[in-house]
């Protein structure tokens, strides 16, 4: 899932909830975290799996 994509689905969840993404872009691991940071929500956990990659992103704002 694209950082737009992300983006608006965070925005659709209430505060204190979790959004899952997955990914297979190698760069999304960089680019997730970059727009967490940017964006003040918080990666829980990246798991690396033979599918790529899960990111569990917690809506803080």
């Amino acid at each position: 899932m694209p950082i737009l994509k992300t983006r608006q689905e965070i925005d659709k969840l209430a505060l204190g909830e979790v959004l899952e993404v997955w990914a297979d872009d190698p760069a999304a691991e960089e680019d997730l975290k970059a727009w967490a940071k940017r964006s003040g929500q918080k990666i829980l956990e990246i798991e690396k799996t033979d599918e790529g990659m899960r990111f569990l992103i917690l809506k803080e704002k």
